[in-house]
């Protein structure tokens, strides 16, 4: 795992313009205002969970090559490369091999991910429907479902799901221990529901 070590140091400066890399939305710098940004983003927190070695090995390494996928898919040119990468990331943190993936993967995802993705859609739905286009390229090779808007949406995932880590690294660690966690949040909000109902309080959106 010396890989681990090896991530970005911000006291080094700036990267060199001969390591600039094409993406899908221009040139990638990792200068001085990408440092800024990821102080309030993920980046660094995630680092902190690698080099912590009170989460496992096995642990660190699955959020470790979920960045690597992010990575890729953010190098990328091509659409439907970005989107599987992105889609394997999500899929890196979320589940494990005994999982049952098209049920479990969804799931999860719903219950995690805050926020919207196509206007006017239903998450659920979108969320559905962004796993059926993967499972489509995997199993048939069929490409050409995949939109941009497919791609952006992957992107508002993993980006969430990877500031969730940061924020929460221990609801992670064993993916089955979030069916635990969203049951427990679903049942407080019955629970407050129920508190407000009986109490004649107006629920606050």
């Amino acid at each position: 795992m010396d890989s681990f070590n090896t991530l970005y140091d911000p006291n080094a400066g700036r990267i060199t313009t001969g390591s600039l890399l094409d993406g899908l939305v221009g040139t990638l710098d990792i200068g001085g205002g990408w440092h800024e940004w990821q102080k309030r983003g993920f980046f660094y927190k995630l680092r902190d969970i690698l080099v912590n070695k009170k989460f496992g090995e096995g642990y660190r390494e699955r959020i470790y090559n979920a960045m690597v996928l992010v990575g890729k898919g953010q190098t990328t040119t091509e659409r439907d490369m970005a989107f599987l990468y992105n889609m394997i990331a999500i899929e890196t943190i979320l589940c494990q091999r005994d999982d049952k993936y098209s049920v479990a993967l969804p799931e999860r995802l719903k219950a995690l991910y805050n926020g919207t993705l196509n206007p006017n859609e239903n998450l659920s739905k979108a969320i559905d429907g962004l796993y059926k286009k993967r499972c489509s390229y995997v199993h048939t090779g069929n490409k050409n479902e995949i939109t941009w808007q497919d791609v952006r949406n992957t992107e508002k995932i993993i980006f969430n799901l990877l500031n969730t880590v940061g924020q929460k690294p221990k609801l992670f660690v064993i993916p089955k221990k979030i069916d635990e966690w969203v049951m427990i949040q679903k049942a407080s909000e019955i629970e407050n529901k129920r508190y407000i109902k009986n109490r004649g309080l107006i629920a606050i959106p």
